[in-house]
């Protein structure tokens, strides 16, 4: 073997070296870092389609449960200037393509907060049909894991189909002690959707 090639050959080497233990040392960090940090960043999950069968079903113990409706502007602006986001999941079938050396500061949130939603916000197309919105908590020294949002944030409940008779009442006196407009949802025959009733 030429004498230079072999030397080229020999500096390849020491640099992969190099690098191999480099991404070595990153990842034990990162490792590290993730183990110190897991369980901090809070969130909190709603959907756009609240009287869907489907989300009834997934979410709501097939019908035996409640939707509370929420008003997303009322919500903005309560968590304004505050350590939450409410952001729109994105539903896609790309990769999240993240280097090795940038997953610290995820990790740490020192990175631009559109970084972090986009980390945050993906989920697999399969699930578009829930079109999931979602409320983060990112900072490092939040202990109290309770989110308080304004009186006026509750647009309505919505008793779900299957309800039983001892829920629906604890429910309807909440709603009428509070004033809050309370619905149930009766199933759309021939159709698969529901529709929120009245309820006086």
């Amino acid at each position: 073997m030429d004498h230079r090639l072999s030397s080229a050959k020999t500096c390849i080497d020491a640099q992969v070296e190099v690098t191999f233990r480099e991404v070595v040392r990153q990842l034990s960090e990162t490792k590290d870092l993730f183990l110190d940090n897991s369980g901090k960043t809070l969130a909190s999950c709603f959907s756009k389609l609240g009287m869907s069968p489907t989300m009834f079903g997934h979410y709501s113990g097939s019908g035996k449960g409640a939707v509370i409706a929420y008003n997303r502007k009322v919500i903005e602006r309560g968590i304004a200037d505050s350590d939450l986001f409410l952001h729109d999941v994105n539903y896609t079938a790309d990769v999240f393509k993240l280097r090795l050396g940038e997953i610290p500061d995820y990790i740490l949130g020192n990175k631009p907060k559109t970084l972090e939603q986009e980390l945050l916000c993906r989920k697999f197309i399969d699930w578009r049909y829930e079109q999931e919105v979602r409320l983060f908590c990112v900072s490092r020294d939040r202990v109290n894991r309770i989110v308080t949002f304004p009186e006026d944030a509750i647009s309505g409940i919505c008793l779900g189909p299957s309800i039983s008779q001892d829920f629906s009442q604890n429910v309807k006196e909440l709603c009428q002690n509070k004033g809050i407009p309370l619905f149930k949802a009766v199933r759309n025959y021939g159709v698969y959707t529901y529709s929120a009733l009245p309820v006086s």
